[in-house]
């Protein structure tokens, strides 16, 4: 149903009387519940693949370095999101301050975790390559919001 606003233009009146509860930006970032139970899920899925006391053989091919790196650059991407979703809402810069220290608290919480599993132990080198794929994700992130934005300005 169309019906005509005091300036003339065109509205509606089905649109305008569904309003969202934290205005009109879509996407990933106006569902809070979603994202942080995302993250809160895959935060799970990397305990219990911690508590494992062998690791399958299929990955154990695989330096383990190379696993920390990927899983935590994941896990800093989510991150990244969840802190900028409403109502945090924080900043793209400060967002990838907050989850790069989020994801080295966890990777902390993660080694001291795998020191009371059988036949795993702790590892300071690991937590470097967590902080190395968590800060990477960051990078990612910031390049790619950087570029959004040239592209928008170079539009105008």
């Amino acid at each position: 149903m169309l019906i005509m606003s005091k300036m003339g233009r065109r509205k509606n009146s089905l649109a305008s009387s569904r309003q969202r509860p934290f205005g009109n930006r879509g996407g990933l970032t106006n569902r809070p519940m979603l994202v942080w139970g995302i993250l809160v899920g895959y935060c799970a899925l990397v305990f219990v693949g911690s508590s494992i006391s062998q690791v399958p053989r299929e990955l154990s091919k695989i330096p383990d370095y190379v696993l920390h790196f990927i899983e935590y650059f994941i896990m800093g991407f989510l991150a990244n999101l969840a802190f900028r979703t409403r109502p945090l809402s924080f900043r793209i810069g400060m967002a990838s301050v907050i989850a790069t220290l989020f994801c080295v608290a966890y990777a902390v919480s993660d080694e001291f975790h795998q020191y009371f599993v059988k036949s795993r132990y702790a590892s300071l080198p690991d937590i470097g390559a967590d902080l190395l794929g968590a800060a990477s994700a960051q990078i990612v992130i910031l390049l790619l919001s950087g570029f959004r934005t040239s592209r928008k300005r170079s539009k105008r």
